[in-house]
């Protein structure tokens, strides 16, 4: 997370994580995206957070669901900390306020993404 942080631009960002079940996230879902069905990730943005003594920003939430993300490794068959890396950056460009297509593997949100996440394995 700190790599795509510098690489973003985004100095002092204070992120909040949370890990929940599927049916936690799938409630948010509902509430807040009128969507009724679990994702793996969602980001909620503070925009309007005052921090008059705080010199970081407070940038928002990262949800993820602990079942989703489990069932995702075992299903692509990829390491645990990989996939979560990936959600945790997808997470960052979403509070970042980006957003994606999910049916275009080229769209510039998940490009980025997967250049961050390559370069950052490169950093090691």
């Amino acid at each position: 997370m700190r790599y795509a942080l510098r690489r973003l631009g985004k100095r002092r960002w204070t992120v909040s994580l949370v890990f929940c079940s599927d049916d936690e996230i799938q409630r948010l879902n509902r509430e807040y995206r009128n969507t009724d069905r679990a994702t793996d990730v969602l980001s909620f943005a503070q925009t309007n957070v005052p921090t008059p003594r705080r010199k970081n920003r407070i940038a928002g939430d990262i949800v993820i669901s602990t079942e989703t993300l489990r069932r995702t490794v075992s299903d692509r068959n990829v390491p645990i900390q990989r996939e979560l890396q990936r959600l945790l950056v997808h997470g960052l460009l979403h509070l970042d306020g980006m957003d994606h297509d999910e049916t275009d593997e080229h769209d510039p949100m998940l490009k980025l993404q997967e250049d961050l996440l390559a370069r950052s394995r490169l950093k090691g």
